[in-house]
């Protein structure tokens, strides 16, 4: 739990942010629903081994996802998240420049890289995490207080603050083969290895998560949640219509390639 008591877990009868529950959590993106003014509505649902990944988590102190810590521990303006790299606790080496790690107007980020064949064409300007590594920094950070900075107990917001970034960079260490604080495609391939073992380890499986949550997404570039998600119950309403003969739901990748 966040602040070490009895855990107390979300209830409809929860105020954001008196009233709510103190257990860590950690949401792994499921899919999403968008629209947009004069364009479709659509949405997606994924959430397969490879494909859980987590927001990173160093965010978490400058967009108030970490208990009283907003505005006391936002970073200093030379640290920008949208730029991937290992966080504010880079280990021992600086940040990764705009010109590799931003977004290039020339070579734009395309989710739909992840289906490349060519090693090479994969997207590796990636601020996400594999959801079971995310795991461990959150181990570190709240459960192993002996092992991992016994002298930085989690007994603080700054504490939690830092622990949390050291956390990530050593973690993110241990899978990032090319050494820029970025794990990439090809780095978490679920088939293929990291440190010596095999990568499935990276990922947790869907029947490790018990509850659905909608967050709400804010145009500023960074991919922590905000606020409240809601996890009361949804409906999904409207009318179904059959198609004869049937189409196919699923193909390798997105046919809208606009």
């Amino acid at each position: 739990t966040v602040d070490g008591k009895v855990p107390v877990f979300p209830s409809t009868s929860d105020v954001f942010p008196t009233k709510q529950g103190n257990t860590v959590p950690f949401p792994v993106s499921a899919g999403t629903f968008n629209s947009q003014q004069q364009s479709d509505v659509h949405t997606y649902w994924e959430f397969n081994p490879g494909t859980n990944w987590v927001f990173p988590h160093y965010e978490l102190p400058s967009t108030g996802g970490v208990p009283t810590t907003f505005p006391s521990l936002q970073y200093a303006a030379d640290f920008d998240s949208r730029i991937p790299g290992d966080g504010p606790s880079p280990l021992g080496k600086p940040a990764n420049p705009t010109q590799t790690h931003g977004d290039n107007p020339d070579n734009p980020r395309d989710p739909d890289r992840t289906e490349a064949t060519n090693p090479a064409q994969k997207e590796t300007r990636l601020r996400f995490l594999p959801s079971r590594l995310t795991n461990e920094v959150i181990l570190d950070v709240f459960v192993r207080v002996k092992s991992f900075e016994p002298a930085i107990p989690p007994t603080t917001p700054a504490n939690i603050g830092k622990r949390l970034t050291d956390a990530y960079a050593k973690q993110v260490a241990r899978v990032d083969t090319n050494g820029d604080g970025v794990i990439s495609f090809v780095e978490a391939d679920v088939n293929g290895t990291s440190d010596g073992l095999p990568n499935t380890r990276l990922y947790l499986p869907a029947t490790a998560f018990n509850r659905f949550a909608v967050t709400r997404e804010i145009n500023d570039a960074l991919l922590a949640p905000r606020f409240a998600p809601g996890q009361r119950s949804y409906v999904a309403s409207g009318f179904l219509t059959r198609v004869n003969p049937a189409v196919p739901a699923s193909i390798a990748i997105d046919a809208d390639l606009r």
